[in-house]
């Protein structure tokens, strides 16, 4: 992924610096787990992120490309576990642990279709 302006962590705060913000690199994390795990499920499931354990170790600067190496290491029922590392053109950025639970998607999407019209 190539970090773009939209990808910084100074866009919602003064307070921090116009690098890559963690929370960026943590979707992009889960964007490769997701995509990894959705070429190995049958038609109908899919899967959704339910525990990060990530550290952000380095900054990235805007414009720089990153890269993300995951590895499936537990099975446990629904639950999967993924070995995790970011990389920037230069160093380890972040590393840890993220979990995906696999879903029915029609289950799931009726259960988010009745949650969201109890707000009207």
């Amino acid at each position: 992924m190539r970090v773009k302006p939209t990808d910084s962590a100074s866009l919602e705060s003064d307070l921090v610096p116009d690098v890559l913000a963690s929370a960026r690199m943590i979707y992009f994390i889960e964007c490769v787990c997701a995509e990894l795990l959705a070429a190995e499920l049958p038609a109908g499931q899919g899967s959704v992120g339910i525990g990060f354990d990530l550290t952000h170790e380095a900054p990235t600067p805007i414009g720089m490309t990153i890269r993300a190496s995951v590895e499936l290491v537990e099975i446990d029922g629904r639950k999967c576990v993924f070995s995790v590392e970011a990389r920037d053109a230069t160093e380890l950025i972040g590393r840890g642990r993220h979990t995906r639970a696999v879903i029915d998607q029609a289950k799931f999407l009726k259960r988010v279709a009745e949650k969201a019209r109890l707000v009207g």
